[in-house]
């Protein structure tokens, strides 16, 4: 690891600090957009498989929800040759999602969600 990604690691860890990503959801084809059922469903689905994700025993993430995609296994690394060049280069692994202590990195508190929010 870089001298910046020791800095980085270390500033967060002293200030409690995570990274955070913002996740738009458009719909164009329905006129009311992602306010309609089929939509609304989809994004409480996906909130549910990130709160549930694990580290297999392959150190993968598995999302571990019962049901049909209980143990579904998640391959996150890009198809192009660029971005896992990239990947490569700045030491980023897209299928890290866990803490050194095997913990899942997401803070579930902190996912706002239609179907979570009251």
């Amino acid at each position: 690891m870089s001298r910046y990604g020791v800095f980085h690691n270390e500033i967060k860890h002293k200030y409690a600090l995570y990274d955070f990503v913002i996740v738009g959801i458009v719909n164009e084809d329905d006129p009311h957009g992602v306010f309609n059922v089929a939509t609304l469903q989809r994004i409480d689905h996906l909130t549910h498989q990130l709160i549930h994700l694990k580290r297999g025993a392959d150190g993968m993430p598995r999302i571990e929800l019962p049901g049909p995609s209980a143990g579904q296994s998640l391959a996150l690394t890009p198809d192009s040759r660029w971005e896992r060049l990239l990947n490569t280069a700045f030491g980023h692994s897209p299928n890290d999602l866990f803490t050194p202590s095997g913990s899942s990195a997401i803070v579930a508190q902190e996912i706002l969600s239609p179907s979570l929010v009251h």
